[in-house]
């Protein structure tokens, strides 16, 4: 008797009729949604009538992404057109910036003092501690419209009313069509505070291409660049964001920033850092789930097993860099969270943390806490579901790959 294998876990996305449709008529013409480096280039000049393109160290990172993305990333049709559309936008978007820059060259002399950044593994409540810290009506921090479109930079009297911001929701009704799921792990709002990942974009960087596709071509790439040209470019568009918006300090969050700590302080040598902790057995399948359910929008194979052993790899590989970076940095610029201490007493976290920095904490601001946390109870948009056991993964396994963090951190 012929002994099969085990077949891998998967994960089938639950499209809607017309998403079904327009990839069953659509899958003939894949080869013409071009995902080539000229055809985005000379598509974005087009649009913009601009053609400098500032630093060009964007593109070998670029090549290699569209590389992956060609060969390994197994697109369906409508998610070959919507990587398309966002390599487009963040084209755009990058000519925009040097424009603006070159027009209105004080913008890099608006200054960046002491911002406050979280960092962590993902799904160790950074987002939770991002809205929070958000409360603060002195500090600044990023909208999502802003982020998918930060030119012209915004003003704070139009901030609300800025047409970006239907556009914005209009890409976000398109993804919750597509895959309704995620709201339940990443609620997706114009207005609200976002994670800056995607500034990194426009320099074609980023972990959200290896959570959108796979591309582990891309990803060896990306794991291996030093991206200190990177984040002076991140700086810069920061100042660009900031530039209507003198006298109020950052409140910034993301998770990616744990791989390039050492670029991270090089470009804001006065950064203070709240770096979030929580048991990696709980982290893993978090971000494997969330990752399924991206994937699920641009393709309709998605491999969780495969799945499984990236995030390990990354999020092993982070934490492993992260750490051996804080060995020589000022110790006096980072405040350690653990998950539970900020679940349990979100406010009075907030409040040691103003303490830690000394940042001020206004009535106001702890009023607006208490508001947004009785308006946001856990679960509003559903529960988030998932096991080790689905992406391929052993508890023993994980436990041994962070042993060193889980002893450094004191996690149970």
């Amino acid at each position: 008797m012929v002994e099969t294998a085990p077949k891998r876990p998967s994960f089938q996305p639950q499209f809607p009729l017309k998403v079904r449709f327009l990839n069953g008529i659509g899958t003939p013409l894949k080869p013409l949604i071009k995902l080539n480096e000229e055809s985005l280039l000379s598509e974005a000049q087009r649009q913009t009538g601009l053609s400098d393109w500032g630093n060009e160290s964007f593109r070998v990172p670029f090549q290699i992404l569209l590389k992956s993305l060609n060969r390994e990333a197994n697109l369906h049709f409508v998610g070959r057109s919507a990587l398309r559309q966002r390599l487009l936008r963040l084209l755009v978007n990058r000519l925009r910036i040097q424009d603006h820059i070159k027009r209105y060259p004080e913008v890099l002399d608006v200054p960046i003092k002491r911002p406050l950044f979280i960092l962590g593994l993902p799904r160790t409540g950074t987002t939770f501690l991002h809205n929070l810290l958000a409360q603060d009506p002195t500090s600044r921090w990023l909208r999502l419209w802003e982020i998918l479109y930060p030119c012209p930079p915004p003003h704070p009297t139009t901030e609300k009313t800025d047409p970006r911001i239907q556009e914005t929701a209009k890409q976000v009704q398109k993804i919750n069509t597509i895959a309704p799921q995620l709201s339940t792990v990443h609620h997706l709002d114009p207005q609200a505070p976002e994670e800056g990942n995607q500034l990194f974009e426009h320099g074609m960087v980023g972990f959200l291409f290896e959570a959108m596709a796979t591309v582990p071509s891309y990803t060896k790439c990306l794991q291996e660049q030093e991206l200190f040209t990177t984040y002076r470019y991140y700086r810069q568009q920061l100042q660009l964001l900031g530039w209507n918006y003198p006298d109020k300090h950052w409140i910034l969050k993301a998770p990616f920033h744990l791989l390039h700590l050492d670029a991270l302080l090089t470009a804001f040598p006065d950064a203070c850092i709240v770096h979030t902790h929580r048991n990696p057995l709980q982290v893993l399948p978090s971000m494997c789930s969330l990752c399924a359910i991206v994937r699920g929008i641009y393709s309709n194979r998605v491999d969780l097993q495969e799945i499984g052993q990236q995030w390990l790899n990354n999020l092993a590989k982070a934490i492993e860099k992260g750490m051996k970076v804080r060995q020589t940095a000022n110790s006096e610029q980072f405040y350690y969270l653990d998950y539970q201490d900020l679940v349990s007493d979100p406010v009075g976290t907030v409040r040691r943390i103003y303490d830690y920095f000394d940042y001020s904490l206004s009535p106001e601001m702890e009023n607006n806490m208490k508001a947004w946390i009785a308006n946001h109870p856990q679960h509003k948009y559903g529960a988030h579901h998932y096991t080790l056991e689905q992406f391929g993964l052993d508890a023993e396994i994980v436990n041994a790959r962070f042993s060193n963090y889980r002893e450094r951190f004191n996690i149970a």
